[in-house]
C-alpha cells in the first residue's frame, strides 16, 4: 500500500516496545539537532513510527484500509480539526473574511475554512490539480493550498501554498504540533478499535496538509486535494458535511489499470473505488454496492468490514455494468433525506469522457446514490475549448503533451464551477467565491494561467549543466500513459531532426525503472520501437515497501506467451539489482524481436541495456559523453526514478516562505 503504515495496532506489549524504541531514538535526534525542526520531523516520518517495513506491518495496513475514513475522523478530532468534516458555520467569501479562530486551541475551532477541489483518477490527477491551482491563483487571485503525491526530491513538495512547497519551518511545526496532540491520546481506546496512536506515513502527511491549510497565515481561499490511491478509502476523503454550506467540487480523470491488487482487477471495480469521493457522507458506503473483488487476500479486503459490501444476484438487469452490479436503495427514510437535501444544494460531479462507458456508468451511479442525487457531467477530453482559448492569444498550454489539454479542460470546468458556484449567469456568484477581477480581465489572466502552468515530472524538460544534454522526464507506469510519453518524446526527436529545426543530430538515451508490482512487459515493448543509443535500467534511491516477491524474467515472458532465450538472460551479481537485471532481460528479448517500421526504430542488439549502474554513475557518464549533436535523455517509468534523476542534477524549487504557521500546544 502506498498509504504507508495504516495497520491496526499490534499487541500492546509489542506496540509499547516498538513505540518506545522509535520514540526514544526520535527524541534523541530532536535534542541533538535543536528540537522540533525539519530534519527531526523528516527523520520521524521516514522511521518505522510511520512507515510499514515488514510484511506483517503491511498486512495490518491492508486489513485496516476500509477503516481509513473513520480513523482519519478520529485523528482530526484529536488534533482539533473535526470541524473540517462538519462545516456548518457561516459561508466564507474570501480569505480576508476569515478570522484566526483556528489558531488558539482545538476547542475554539470554527468552520471558517477554504473551499475544496477534490480530484482522483489513474492518469492526470496530479496535472489536473496543478492546472486548477494555477487557474485559481493566477486568473482569479485566490490564495491556494495544494496537496499531491508522491514527491520527487523534497517531501515538502506534497504540500504547497500558492504553488510553492511549504517552508521547512511550517512543515516541522505542523508535524510536531500534530504529533504532540496525538501522543496525548496514547492510552485512548474508547471504541475498542485499537486505533494506532500515530498514523501511517500518508495519513500523517494528509493530517499535516489539512492542519496547515486550516491554520496558515495569510489564510487560504481554496485547497486542492489529490487522492493518494483509489478514493473511497483514501485519507483525503474525509470532507463530507462541508457540502451543505459551501462549494466542494469533485472529479475523476482518466482511469486505467493500476494498484489492481488493492483496487480491483477490472475497470468497474476501480471506478467504484474512485467514485467514493462523490459521497456526501464519507462513512456511509451502503448505497452503491461494491463489485466482485478478486484479490481480497492481498488487499486486506476479504470481507465487508462493516461498510456494506454486498454482491447482488447474478441476474442481468439495467443496472448491471460488466462485473459491477449497482444496488438500488429503497430505504424511505434515506430517500426522504436525499430529496430534502438535494433541494438545498445542486451537486455536480465531473469526469473525462475518454473513460469507457462501463466506468462512466459506475460514476453516474455513485453520483446519484452516494452524492445525494448528484449529477455526473462528462468533460471533453480533447480539450477543444482550452485549445481555442489559447490559440486566440497565440499561446500553448504550459504542460507538454497533447493529452494534457483534456486535463486542462477538466481543470477549467472545475474552477468555473467553484468560482461561479453553479450560477446561471456571469453575475450570479451567490454560492461562488468573491471575484477579484472583472470578467474580461479574468479571461486574459486565464490564458496566462494556462500558458504558465508547470508540473514537475509530467512531460518535463530540464536543460542540464552540459549544454547539449537535455532531460525529458515523465512518470509513466501504465500502457496509456506510456503511449502518451512515447508520443511526446518522439515528437521532440522528430522536430529536432526536421529541416525546419536545423536537421539536428539526436542521440536518444533511455533511463527506465518501474515497481516490480507492475507488469513492465508492455511498457518496455512500447519503448523498443525507438532507436536508443543507450539504455539504462536504474534503481531509484527511494521506493515504497512491498510485500510482493519480484517475478523473474522467465515468469513474465511465460505470462505473455513469449519464448525465453538463454542468450538474452542476464543475472545480477548484486541482489540489489536483481529487478533491474530482470528488466534488462526483458528488454533484450523484446528489442531483438521488434521489427516495427516505426519512424525512429532500429533493431536492437543483444547487449544494449545496462543495469548495474546507479543514478550518480549514469549522470556522470551523461556529462562526459563525447558525441556530436543533441543528447536527448528520456527518464520514465517510476516517479521515484524521475525524482532520483532530478536530485542528481540538483533540481529544486523555491519554498513558500511568505506563509507562517503558529505552533499550537
Amino acid at each position: 500500500l502506498n498509504q504507508g503504515k495504516e495497520g491496526v495496532r499490534p499487541p500492546k506489549a509489542q506496540q509499547e516496545t516498538k513505540m518506545n524504541a522509535d520514540g526514544k531514538a526520535c527524541e534523541r535526534k530532536r535534542k541533538s539537532e535543536g528540537g522540533a525542526n525539519f530534519p527531526t520531523a523528516l527523520a520521524a516520518l521516514l522511521s518505522p513510527t510511520h512507515q510499514s517495513r515488514t510484511k506483517e506491518d503491511i498486512a495490518r495496513a491492508a486489513a485496516r484500509r476500509t477503516k481509513t475514513v473513520q480513523d482519519m475522523r478520529a485523528y482530526l478530532n484529536r488534533i482539533g480539526l473535526s470541524e473540517l468534516c462538519k462545516c456548518k458555520g457561516p459561508k466564507v467569501r474570501s480569505s480576508e473574511a476569515r478570522t484566526t479562530s483556528l489558531r488558539s486551541s482545538p476547542s475554539t475551532t470554527k468552520s471558517l475554512l477554504p473551499r475544496v477541489v477534490h480530484i482522483t483518477g489513474t492518469k492526470g490527477k496530479g496535472s489536473t490539480a496543478c492546472i486548477c491551482e494555477s487557474i485559481l491563483r493566477r486568473a482569479h487571485g485566490y490564495k491556494t493550498g495544494l496537496f499531491t503525491s508522491p514527491h520527487l526530491v523534497d517531501i515538502r513538495e506534497r504540500i504547497r501554498l500558492n504553488g510553492r512547497p511549504v517552508s521547512r519551518d511550517v512543515f516541522a511545526t505542523a508535524y510536531w504540533t500534530i504529533r504532540r496532540r496525538l501522543e496525548k491520546h496514547e492510552d485512548d481506546n474508547d471504541d475498542g478499535d485499537n486505533l494506532p496512536t500515530l498514523p501511517g506515513y500518508f495519513r500523517m502527511l494528509t493530517l499535516m496538509a489539512l492542519h496547515i491549510f486550516a491554520n496558515v497565515q495569510p489564510a487560504l481561499d481554496v485547497i486542492i486535494l489529490e487522492v493518494g490511491m483509489g478514493g473511497r478509502y483514501d485519507a483525503t476523503n474525509v470532507l463530507d458535511d462541508i457540502f451543505h454550506e459551501r462549494e466542494v467540487v469533485c472529479s475523476v480523470t482518466l482511469l486505467d489499470f493500476d494498484h489492481t491488487r488493492v483496487l480491483g482487477s477490472t475497470l468497474p471495480e476501480i471506478a467504484w473505488e474512485k467514485g467514493g469521493i462523490f459521497a456526501t457522507r464519507k462513512e456511509d458506503h451502503k448505497v452503491t454496492r461494491k463489485p466482485p473483488f478478486g484479490n481480497s487476500d492481498e488487499s486486506g479486503n476479504d470481507d465487508d468490514n462493516g461498510v456494506g459490501v454486498e454482491i447482488e444476484s447474478k441476474g442481468k438487469g439495467k443496472n448491471d455494468i460488466g462485473n459491477c452490479v449497482i444496488a438500488q436503495h429503497t430505504d424511505g427514510s434515506r430517500a426522504s433525506r436525499t430529496n430534502q437535501i438535494a433541494k438545498k444544494v445542486n451537486r455536480d460531479f465531473y469526469c473525462l469522457d475518454s473513460n469507457v462507458d462501463e466506468v462512466i456508468a459506475v460514476f453516474r451511479q455513485c453520483a446519484q446514490n452516494e452524492g445525494d442525487g448528484g449529477t455526473l457531467h462528462t468533460v471533453d477530453s480533447s480539450g477543444a475549448s482550452v485549445r481555442h482559448l489559447l490559440a486566440s492569444s497565440s499561446k500553448v498550454l504550459g504542460l507538454a503533451g497533447d493529452h494534457q489539454y483534456g486535463n486542462a479542460e477538466l481543470a477549467l470546468t472545475l474552477c468555473n464551477k467553484l468560482v461561479n458556484g453553479g450560477g446561471s449567469n456571469d453575475n450570479d456568484d451567490s454560492r461562488g467565491l468573491q471575484r477579484y477581477h472583472t470578467k474580461q480581465d479574468e479571461n486574459e489572466r486565464l490564458v496566462e494561467a494556462l500558458a504558465a502552468v508547470s508540473w514537475p515530472a509530467r512531460c518535463q524538460t530540464v536543460k542540464t549543466s552540459r549544454e547539449n544534454v537535455t532531460l525529458r522526464l515523465d512518470g509513466s507506469h501504465t500502457v496509456q500513459s506510456m503511449n502518451a510519453t512515447k508520443a511526446w518524446f518522439q515528437d521532440v526527436v522528430l522536430q529536432k531532426r526536421s529541416p525546419a529545426h536545423g536537421n539536428h543530430t539526436v542521440y536518444p538515451i533511455l533511463i527506465f525503472n518501474c515497481s516490480h508490482e507492475r507488469d513492465p512487459f508492455e511498457l518496455l515493448e512500447l519503448l523498443t520501437s525507438i532507436e536508443w543509443k543507450k539504455v539504462f535500467f536504474c534503481k531509484a534511491k527511494s521506493h515504497r515497501p512491498s510485500p510482493i516477491t519480484p517475478p523473474t524474467a522467465d515468469e513474465i515472458l511465460k505470462q505473455h506467451g513469449f519464448p525465453a532465450r538463454s542468450e538474452f538472460m542476464v543475472t545480477a551479481t548484486d541482489s540489489a539489482n536483481s529487478w533491474q537485471a530482470t528488466l534488462a532481460s526483458l528488454w533484450k528479448h523484446l528489442s531483438s524481436s521488434n521489427n516495427d517500421d516505426d519512424t525512429i526504430h532500429e533493431e536492437r542488439g543483444a547487449n544494449d541495456a545496462e543495469f548495474t549502474k546507479n543514478s550518480t554513475t549514469i549522470w556522470n557518464e551523461l556529462k562526459s559523453l563525447d558525441v556530436e549533436g543533441d543528447v536527448e535523455v528520456l527518464v520514465t517509468g517510476s516517479l521515484y526514478l524521475v525524482g532520483t534523476m532530478l536530485e542528481e542534477i540538483e533540481w529544486a524549487e523555491a519554498s513558500a516562505d511568505d506563509f507562517t504557521l503558529a505552533e499550537i500546544r
